[in-house]
């Protein structure tokens, strides 16, 4: 500590102070000052965290070998540590042999380097023997790297999992048991901050699971995951991690055994009642500052039953009781967060659940933690609120106790469609089955219909909300509201306004009776949004004359951010239309009517950027119009006809009729209906049909509907189209290596990546500019063993010749003028990982000598040293031309090429990929199109004037292409082969108009040139390959007109 001027310790009665968030009391603590000052002088106790997984106390000797106590934390077991300089590389060879089998022996704990000067190793006291690693280890550990973002991340076992394998993928083991110790807890949880954790467990106490993962959420670890071992903990295991508490001089904990778990009640009794044998009772004074609290929150005095309840807070804090304090901050938090005080909510919910650690009470712990999240979410910390919500659904899994598992699950999945993460959202819902008390479940099943109303399945959203209902069963005011909030979303999309209005109306209602103003103001901001939708911007203008003056008081950050966006919306000045009152034609009404509808339908298909709403609005439309009970459009692609877009209940059967026979079916009785249906025809075929339903009496005017129904059809063909192509694209699935494609030549590549990612030698790999050659390198990189470490690539033929020595190999300070200070080169940065040479044919004469040196030694010197340092890197080396034609050149270094070539791998042309283009096309064309919103959809002529192109640019000239185009062509709509490059499109015709002679020559010019490559341009043997004679291929190839 350091005090202001010259100021003394001595010189102050009171020097430091405890302030708690809920009460705001102040209590001053000389012993903080005291214990502050001891841990200033007192050094030598600092604790260190040794290579992820050993946890020192005290101070180490500056010697080379020297050894050291530790507790390991994977197992709480007290170690010897050796540690010893690193030595040459021969010397690390040797000893990591050794080590090898001392550890598959059980005579080690665990080895490795700390860092690049010193290396350890770690034995167990005698007696305290550590389990041995299963085959499981492998299936954990893909568990915990690709687990799925929806995962609980609690895994049970029935084996011991290997620490050491986890501890090298980046993961810190610890024991359960040790964080349930005071002192041992603060050290472990300091070390730990922003470090993925991977908890171990042997002795299957829910409680102690689910309390671990929340304390380590309070100490901003990045990721935490919990591995339960169903075997129980052995005496011998529970005796050791006994002894290294004690011997760490922290206070007493009760010892852990392997009993059974007590009732939470009962835990809550045995240590709360540890002073006079008895649970504190409250005292009158609580009971009736609770009460009152209770009175004003009927009556809707907020403020009042705020300053009862932090009263009654301060009373139960200062008796220690702690569990019911914190059941008071949860009422409290509750509270501020409805009334949009989530910064103040959040400072309560933290204080809540310290309290809930300090009565160890995982469950009020679990609700504490999901009502911070949600204040974060409200807050706008999306990130934030993630982590806490997850920590929460974690905990709530290892305490199997379903009701925080669904409260917990709400809660993330409610932050993850604020980040727009619908998929991880809805996969994180399904996994989760809604039971309990009815505001949960009603609340689930809210969130629910969000999902599939954001996802633009309106016509499934109606399931949820049905459901929601049934579950609420006429409860509290502040659960319809709830519902009426989804159903008021769903005519929103839907563009019902009338609708719309009535169920904004009841949800209003029913929020000003249960005391909600934010629910409210969520209400009045989706009334606005349906009316932005169904074209009234002056009646949404209107309504959100208030808005502006309610963002000014307490809204928290998110609710204001939506705020702002609606205004923003609605800020441009009304047009001369929405002005002018509209008026209606005497004499002439139907006609101006059937205008009017055919107007609305086409200005529906053309300002809604989503084909299925807008499918779903015109559906709506037309059932208006016409007085239908429903309205269904069908789309047909490969003989199966599917719904599209509907408006109540239609036949599917009609509409195949339809289709089939190519000519509307006239409305006629069937089943108490009177139905009929109208064909959608596209580019000269009938792609679906639109089916309608009247009750008995059937149409008005059945000539006039009719007509209606045709011109619907005809405005709704192009939408129909796109969507049917879009649905029927194939998935763009994860690409083996990311390598895109379903030709025999790019599964050849793939199999020579899986073959040299599990090698440690050099790669050359061989192919044209714009190939993908770094895509290949990449991919070996991240299929082999030096994944977890960098990836340094370097294009040889855009570094100057003077600076290639200091790129590759580094400087030291002052090597050269402005080598201002020292700087790692390719090779050294990328120590333990791969380097990329791309171009390596571009490389000078002593640029190669200098290379060659290094791979042959497996040393580098800095430019400006005179020593040389190891280092351990792969090589992957890539090149647009014939290094052996090079050599005999004289160009390229016979040797270099030699270590470079051991594993070669050619990447092939696109043209000679053919059947990958529109794979290509698609995938290219999807990511380009995302990044500006297009919805445009690629037509079937532009893929094959793509496929008849040559593309001597490869890829790279491909992807450039549509990336050109997406933002040539109108945002919607189907692309044509009219609008592709000129120089494509003539080549393809071209090509579509060559004759059998010249077919026939480019086959001969690609199989030779195929030949060229495979034997790398020698002409003998390319000769025999093709039985031919070498002045047989001479004359071949001069013919053919290629390039010798």
């Amino acid at each position: 500590m350091r005090l202001a001027g010259s100021e003394k310790t001595q010189h102050f009665t009171v020097i430091l102070y405890e302030v708690s968030a809920l009460s705001g009391q102040r209590r001053a603590r000389l012993g903080l000052f005291s214990q502050a000052r001891r841990l200033h002088v007192e050094t030598g106790r600092m604790a260190t965290l040794i290579a992820d997984r050993f946890l020192f106390h005290g101070t180490a000797t500056a010697a080379e070998d020297f050894n050291l106590m530790a507790i390991d934390l994977a197992s709480g077991h007290r170690v010897r540590l050796q540690i010893a300089s690193a030595g040459t590389r021969s010397e690390q060879q040797t000893w990591v042999d050794g080590c090898a089998r001392a550890y598959a022996d059980g005579r080690l704990v665990d080895f490795g380097f700390i860092g690049t000067a010193h290396r350890f190793e770690a034995y167990a006291r005698p007696g305290a023997r550590e389990g041995q690693p299963t085959p499981a280890a492998a299936s954990l550990l893909e568990w915990l790297e690709r687990a799925h973002p929806a995962s609980p991340r609690v895994l049970y076992v029935a084996q011991r999992p290997d620490v050491r394998d986890l501890r090298l993928r980046g993961f810190v083991p610890c024991d359960v048991a040790l964080l349930q110790d005071v002192a041992l807890s603060s050290d472990i949880r300091a070390m730990l901050t922003k470090r993925s954790v991977v908890l171990l467990d042997s002795r299957g106490v829910p409680s102690h699971i689910a309390l671990a993962v929340l304390r380590l959420r309070q100490s901003n670890v990045r990721d935490v995951c919990a591995v339960v071992q169903r075997e129980p903990a052995t005496p011998a295991r529970i005796a050791s991690a006994a002894e290294s508490r004690a011997a760490y001089d922290g206070p007493a904990s009760p010892p852990l055994d392997s009993r059974p778990e007590r009732p939470e009640q009962d835990r809550r009794t045995k240590r709360q009642g540890r002073e006079g044998g008895r649970l504190p009772m409250p005292d009158a004074r609580v009971a009736q500052l609770m009460a009152e609290a209770e009175r004003m929150l009927q009556r809707g005095r907020h403020s009042a039953a705020q300053r009862a309840l932090r009263a009654a807070l301060g009373a139960s804090g200062r008796r220690g009781d702690w569990v019911r304090a914190g059941d008071i901050g949860l009422t409290l938090g509750r509270l501020l967060l409805g009334r949009g005080r989530a910064a103040e909510a959040k400072t309560v919910f933290e204080e809540a659940h310290s309290c809930f650690q300090q009565g160890l009470a995982p469950g009020p712990a679990i609700d504490a933690t999901i009502l911070l999240g949600v204040a974060q979410t409200d807050l706008a910390d999306l990130r934030g609120a993630e982590q806490t919500c997850r920590a929460a659904y974690a905990a709530a899994v290892a305490l199997q106790r379903p009701e925080f598992v669904l409260s917990a699950g709400i809660a993330l999945a409610r932050t993850l469609l604020w980040q727009e993460r619908r998929a991880d959202a809805w996969s994180l819902l399904e996994g989760i089955t809604p039971a309990g008390d009815a505001d949960t479940c009603t609340r689930y099943w809210c969130l629910v219909a969000r999902l599939r109303i954001d996802s633009g399945a309106l016509s499934d959203a109606w399931e949820p909300v049905e459901r929601a209902r049934r579950a609420a069963n006429g409860g509290s005011p502040g659960l319809e509201s709830l519902i009426r909030l989804c159903e008021a979303r769903v005519q929103a999309r839907l563009g019902d306004v009338e609708a719309l209005r009535l169920h904004v109306a009841a949800g209003l209602a029913a929020a000003r009776c249960a005391h909600l103003p934010l629910q409210a103001i969520r209400l009045r901001l989706v009334h606005v949004d349906g009316l932005v939708r169904a074209q009234r911007p002056g009646s949404a203008r209107s309504s959100v004359k208030h808005l502006g003056a309610i963002r000014q008081g307490a809204v928290p950050p998110l609710l204001k951010s939506r705020i702002d966006s609606v205004l923003k919306t609605l800020d441009s000045p009304p047009t001369a239309r929405e002005s002018v009152a509209r008026f209606q034609v005497e004499g002439s009404g139907c006609d101006v009517a059937e205008l009017d509808g055919v107007r609305n339908l086409l200005a529906l298909s053309h300002q809604l950027e989503d084909e299925a709403e807008a499918l779903v609005r015109v559906a709506t439309a037309v059932r208006r119009h016409t007085h239908a009970a429903g309205v269904g459009i069908f789309g047909s692609h490969s003989a199966v006809t599917r719904l599209v877009g509907a408006s109540g209940s239609s036949s599917e059967q009609l509409a195949q009729r339809a289709i089939n026979v190519g000519q509307p079916v006239v409305p006629g009785p069937a089943g108490g209906w009177m139905e009929g249906a109208i064909p959608i025809q596209y580019l000269g075929r009938f792609i679906g049909a639109m089916a309608f339903r009247w009750n008995i009496e059937g149409p008005r005017n059945l000539e006039r509907a009719l007509a209606f129904g045709a011109a619907a059809a005809a405005v709704c063909a192009p939408l129909v189209y796109v969507l049917l192509e879009r649905q029927n694209t194939p998935a763009s699935e994860e690409a083996p290596f990311d390598l895109t494609g379903a030709s025999a030549a790019i599964g050849e590549v793939r199999k020579a990546i899986a073959r040299a990612a599990n090698a440690p030698f050099t790669v050359l790999i061989e192919g044209e500019s714009g190939s993908g050659k770094e895509l290949v390198a990449r991919a070996i990189h991240r299929a082999g063993g030096r994944r977890d470490r960098r990836f340094a690539a370097l294009n040889c033929a855009a570094m100057p010749e003077d600076l290639i020595d200091a790129e590759l190999f580094g400087h030291a300070k002052g090597a050269f003028t402005g080598a201002a200070g020292e700087r790692l080169g390719l090779f050294e940065s990328a120590d333990g990982g791969t380097v990329f040479l791309d171009e390596v044919g571009e490389l000078s004469a002593r640029a190669q000598a200098k290379v060659l040196r290094v791979l042959q030694e497996g040393e580098i010197r800095r430019v400006g040293e005179n020593f040389t340092r190891p280092f351990d890197a792969r090589l992957v080396a890539a090149t647009n031309r014939s290094l052996r034609a090079e050599v005999e050149a004289g160009r390229f270094r016979q040797d270099l090429l030699y270590r470079l070539d051991v594993i070669r791998i050619s990447v092939p042309p696109l043209r000679d990929r053919v059947d990958d283009i529109p794979l290509l096309a698609a995938r290219f064309w999807k990511h380009a199109a995302e990044r500006i919103g297009s919805k445009a959809v690629l037509g079937q002529s532009v893929l094959s004037a793509l496929a008849r192109y040559d593309w001597p640019g490869n890829v790279r000239e491909l992807q450039n292409v549509l990336t050109a185009l997406v933002v040539a062509v109108p945002a919607r709509g189907v692309v044509g082969a009219s609008q592709i490059p000129l120089a494509i499109a003539r080549a393809a015709e071209a090509s579509s108009q060559e004759s059998l002679e010249s077919a026939r020559l480019k086959f001969e010019q690609r199989f030779v040139r195929a030949a060229l490559a495979r034997t790398a341009g020698h002409r003998g043997r390319t000769a025999a390959a093709l039985g031919l004679s070498r002045q047989g291929l001479a004359k071949l190839m001069q013919r053919l007109h290629l390039d010798a």
